[in-house]
């Protein structure tokens, strides 16, 4: 009987010798095993903030976030040494005594639990060696602590052991874990707080006091116990974290509870950005950090993300489904909708929604969501036409055509929605009311490759048939395309490339990238301007007044696709530009109720309208060589008592009309009044 105990505890002490002997002459792949430490680097939570700071989100594998060991209380340090290795301080790696009394327990016992080992030892093998319980690994991981004491100084070990221990509840080191069990982080933990952090490593699940109070409070006062013996603390210390109540309370998570759209689409972008092959301004290689850096490289990424618009956005989306589709809750397909709003100066996204619910499904459907745009396509169709020799006052005639199709051996004849046809009518005024035969007709005489080459200044980028319907909007486009399309027309003619990231800084605090502004010219300032003011013509007299917010300039375009599939609208003031898009994802028909005029325009008109005073008030900015003219209607000059029943429209200088005496203009009731 004496032989079973001895022989075991005879050559586990024995090995232990030997391994002693091993640390001053250690095998030769011992130096990479230990690079671990020296260029200690271990995943850590990824921070997304808001425009104003505001922790927006967190992304992981591995809910980490470092400690500076500075900052944290002596006493948190204390615990942890108390509980798990007294001797820190004092031995070189391996603790002998502990050692001899692990294998006395376990010679007693009869079991093999191996305990004993040092915090440099559990540093070891937490991170280079497997959990085999066998006295050859024992025998390496001392070996190995004993290296690393030689390279690392006390302070540095203790403080990657803060940092890498697990401590249940998903928490990865001692500041995940104050944030987790008190909703606080760990430089303000009390004493009674920090002692029950100290007895989780030994069993982090089973001691989890979210689950377990009763448990864990026992384990804390063990070890407070230990920290009174090791005279880490006075007695009236120990007695009165004894008696402490501890609340236990996690730190609020708001990922994926607001935004989150917004969120996925940061996801997304960062995903393609931080894996680059290029110098960043900094002369970083962005590439070195890849996909994973955005899960496990304690980023900070700081966002446009503004809570303010972003409840605006969801509230005006919200009732506008009710109002369409008051049961939509119970219906299978259920109606959908997406809003993508960005300022015009900077191109900072304000408010992103991609659907009712992102719970209920994560498709977002501003920016993945191709759909047939419909009129919303017009204002590129007239845009090229105006840089072609047409002006806002220029006749085209409203009345049936066909052309012959030869790579499809078919007829195509557009059709107006009304199934009316109104003869020679002035481009603005086919605009407003968004006629579909003066498109088509403008597109054909311009070219259609002219226009699908404007559409690609603009920053459309979907696929663009070649085809004549692609002036009704036949092409399938994004919400966020047609948004950065539009943002052309109150910009002098440059687009702007929509942010949301706005910089990304590593864990160290170094800035790795910086989204500039990014805008390119399509066109020029004056054509830009002279379709603002057709655009306001829209909202004022035509297919979008449901967008008109009293007091404030709105120029903007509806949108409905084929069949009542699709509708849209998009529309800016002089500081922000907002896209509305609604509809099944299914491409159901929407009914009457479907026009964009009916379903997306006054989303968007409570969206601005809540938002309105965020900015100050002011009109859009009029470039020179622009002059403004009243005509008739069929788009002569007017004299003085015409100008009542005239259309006020901006020209550059030396295309308006030339004047006609009254008695030469057609009358003006033989076309329709554009304040219906």
């Amino acid at each position: 009987m004496l032989n079973r105990f001895f022989i075991p505890w005879f050559i586990g002490a024995s090995l232990f010798i030997a391994a002693g002997k091993l640390c001053f002459a250690a095998p030769p792949d011992v130096g990479a095993a230990l690079d671990k430490f020296t260029d200690y680097r271990p995943p850590l939570t990824t921070t997304v903030y808001d425009k104003d700071g505001r922790v927006l989100a967190y992304f992981f594998r591995q809910n980490r976030f470092p400690i500076v060991m500075d900052q944290l209380p002596s006493y948190l340090k204390q615990a942890f040494i108390a509980t798990e290795d007294s001797a820190f301080y004092i031995h070189d790696g391996v603790d002998p005594k502990a050692v001899f009394r692990s294998f006395s327990n376990n010679v007693r016992t009869g079991t093999r639990q191996q305990g004993g080992s040092t915090i440099t030892q559990q540093l070891v093998k937490t991170m280079v060696l497997s959990s085999d319980k066998t006295y050859f690994r024992k025998i390496e991981e001392a070996v190995l602590a004993c290296q690393l004491e030689k390279r690392l100084s006390k302070e540095q070990i203790l403080s990657i052991y803060l940092n890498e221990i697990y401590m249940g509840a998903g928490a990865y080191g001692v500041e995940a874990a104050a944030r987790t069990y008190f909703n606080k982080p760990a430089h303000a933990l009390s004493l009674a707080e920090a002692a029950l952090l100290a007895g989780l490593p030994k069993a982090p699940s089973r001691l989890n006091p979210h689950q377990a109070p009763d448990k864990a409070k026992e384990r804390q006062r063990y070890v407070l116990d230990r920290m009174l013996a090791d005279h880490f603390i006075t007695t009236q210390q120990h007695r009165q974290a004894w008696e402490e109540h501890l609340i236990y309370m996690r730190m609020p998570d708001p990922t994926w509870k607001t935004g989150s759209y917004y969120l996925a689409e940061v996801q997304r972008w960062l995903r393609t950005h931080l894996s680059r092959e290029h110098l960043n301004p900094q002369g970083i290689f962005l590439s070195q950090y890849g996909k994973d850096a955005l899960y496990e490289g304690g980023l900070h990424i700081y966002t446009a993300f503004d809570p303010v618009f972003h409840q605006a956005a969801r509230d005006a989306l919200a009732q506008g489904l009710t109002q369409l589709a008051p049961d939509r809750d119970r219906n299978r397909p259920r109606l959908q909708g997406a809003l993508f709003s960005m300022d015009l100066h900077s191109g900072e996204v304000k408010a992103l929604i991609g659907g009712d619910d992102y719970h209920y499904t994560q498709f977002n459907r501003a920016t993945q969501a191709r759909r047939q745009s419909g009129s919303l396509f017009k204002p590129i169709v007239f845009s090229t036409a105006l840089a072609h020799g047409y002006t806002a006052a220029s006749p085209v005639m409203d009345a049936p055509f066909s052309i012959y199709l030869s790579a499809t051996d078919e007829i195509w004849a557009p059709q107006n929605v009304s199934g009316e046809f109104t003869g020679p009518t002035l481009l603005c005024t086919a605009l407003a009311r968004s006629i579909n035969v003066v498109a088509a007709r403008v597109a054909l005489q311009v070219g259609i490759p002219k226009v699908i080459a404007q559409a690609r200044q603009m920053g459309i980028t979907s696929y663009l048939p070649q085809v004549p319907s692609i002036s009704l909007g036949a092409g399938e486009t994004t919400l966020m395309e047609m948004v950065r399309a539009y943002s052309a027309f109150p910009r002098g003619g440059a687009i702007i490339q929509p942010r949301m990231v706005l910089s990304v800084y590593d864990r160290d605090g170094q800035r790795i990238l910086h989204n500039r502004v990014q805008t390119k010219q399509a066109m020029s300032p004056q054509t830009a301007y002279i379709m603002t003011d057709m655009l306001k013509q829209c909202v004022e007299r035509g297919t979008g007044r449901r967008a008109r917010i009293k007091g404030l300039p709105v120029a903007g375009k509806t949108g409905t696709s084929n069949g009542i599939r699709d509708a849209w609208f998009v529309g800016f003031t002089p500081n922000l530009l907002t896209g509305v898009f609604m509809g099944f994802d299914d491409g159901s028909p929407m009914g009457e109720q479907g026009f964009g005029g009916r379903a997306a325009a006054p989303v968007w008109a409570a969206y601005h309208g809540a938002v309105a005073d965020r900015y100050k008030s002011k009109e859009f900015e009029i470039p020179e060589n622009i002059v403004f003219g009243t005509v008739s209607h069929e788009g002569t000059f007017m004299g003085p008592g015409w100008r009542e029943n005239g259309i006020t429209l901006a020209f550059e200088k030396g295309t308006e009309p030339k004047y006609v005496p009254p008695s030469h203009a057609w009358p003006p009731g033989l076309y329709p009044d554009l304040s219906d």
